[in-house]
């Protein structure tokens, strides 16, 4: 079996897409695909990810504890990490480091911004690799397009007689196909002869793609894109995301979920509001026990964090954009959104609960939450017992557990 070293170039300081590499994707980093893909690929003997962002190389280590093939490069120091800098400048700086030089092993490159990728396929494009010739991925489109010839345009079609789609053929249609950006493979001694990964351009070949892999991820709309097809198309369970560990995290949102979202008065005008024992006893038996950590995410509101106080649990204030705060807190406190659970009831609670691996809203919740793909949709109402029973439903017999134990 011929084998083959996967480069895996990240960059830190991107200028089009500020923290790119970090940005989740179905519940882990946009990073982790690619690293993952490659480690699984049975012709692949070293994954090297090279970058100058060392806190990237903790978070692998988390990911794949115990795989020997993979590799750290590290490019804080380096030179070639400016935006000048280009690909073939960090895989050279690479083969200096590890003393390739006009050395006939395979190198695929691997780039990060195109998640579609399984370990089956670079299998499938390594065996398929012709000696002496360089191999790009390419999406190929059967979309009607026009090109410039240097004076005028022109179409890929007969424009006298276009073809209906399905009747697309090689005598009719003049096939293009997109250079995806995935990988390229190619052998170290073309490189290093070239200083350039398609080596002198006369001998390609193309290992072809479905068309919804054409999107690379530059810019936060490419990420749009990309990240509807990459659910849409299941690649998290293709690539075999898989994650053991359960819910480390529980996230619950106060107003409408631990209270029944009203605001109450007394007739002095003071402002009070109301929660189930259940809810409480349930939430300090998970937080105490250390099983699960639990926070509360609120806007500002003393009376909010006044319940939160009294029940020994962390609150987070102010909290306008939920989703950007867990993703700021998980990644400070090295948890994976894989391993998070989150209740809410109220749209300021949909983006962060989409990310999640377990979403979960009470009976009255918004409509819209009730929609997300996964969510458990409680029988109990807001203020009601509902995050009982989604902690049942996440541990089931724990508070019974804890209760006898106590």
């Amino acid at each position: 079996m011929r084998k083959a070293k996967v480069f895996i170039p990240m960059r830190k300081g991107s200028k089009g897409f500020p923290g790119k590499n970090k940005t989740y994707l179905s519940r882990k980093p946009l990073y982790f695909w690619a690293v993952k893909s490659a480690l699984d690929c049975q012709s692949v003997d070293k994954v090297i990810v090279a970058t100058d962002d060392r806190s990237i190389f903790d978070e692998l280590k988390s990911f794949f504890p115990g795989y020997e093939k993979l590799y750290l490069f590290d490019r804080v120091n380096s030179e070639d990490t400016n935006d000048t800098s280009s690909t073939e400048d960090a895989i050279l700086s690479w083969f200096i480091s590890w003393n390739i030089v006009n050395s006939e092993d395979l190198i695929v490159l691997r780039q990060v911004t195109n998640p579609f990728v399984t370990s089956e396929d670079l299998q499938k494009a390594i065996n398929e690799h012709t000696l002496g010739c360089v191999m790009v991925s390419a999406s190929e489109s059967d979309r009607f397009m026009w090109y410039h010839t240097g004076t005028n345009w022109k179409a890929n079609y007969d424009i006298r007689n276009r073809p209906r789609r399905q009747d697309i053929n090689e005598k009719n249609f003049n096939r293009f196909s997109i250079e995806n950006g995935a990988f390229y493979i190619f052998s170290a001694k073309d490189l290093l002869e070239n200083g350039n990964r398609l080596a002198d351009g006369k001998n390609v070949q193309l290992y072809l793609m479905s068309s919804h892999t054409q999107f690379e991820i530059d810019t936060p709309e490419d990420f749009c894109l990309v990240d509807t097809a990459f659910s849409l198309y299941g690649y998290s369970k293709l690539i075999g995301d898989t994650n053991d560990e359960g819910i480390k995290l529980l996230v619950c949102d106060v107003d409408g979920t631990l209270t029944n979202g009203k605001m109450n008065y007394s007739e002095t005008g003071k402002l009070f509001k109301t929660y189930d024992t259940k809810d409480a006893y349930t939430i300090q038996a998970l937080h105490k026990s250390g099983k699960c950590q639990v926070i509360f995410l609120s806007g500002e509101s003393a009376i909010n964090e006044g319940i939160a106080e009294s029940l020994g649990i962390p609150f987070f204030g102010d909290c306008f954009n939920k989703w950007e705060f867990l993703q700021k807190y998980c990644y400070k406190n090295k948890i994976f959104l894989e391993n998070v659970a989150y209740i809410g009831d109220d749209i300021n609670d949909l983006t962060a609960m989409s990310n999640v691996r377990i979403p979960a809203c009470p009976k009255n919740a918004d409509k819209a939450l009730k929609l997300l793909d996964g969510v458990y949709l409680c029988d109990r109402k807001g203020g009601d017992g509902a995050i009982r029973e989604f902690v049942d439903y996440l541990f089931p017999g724990f508070v019974k557990s804890f209760a006898d134990k106590s």
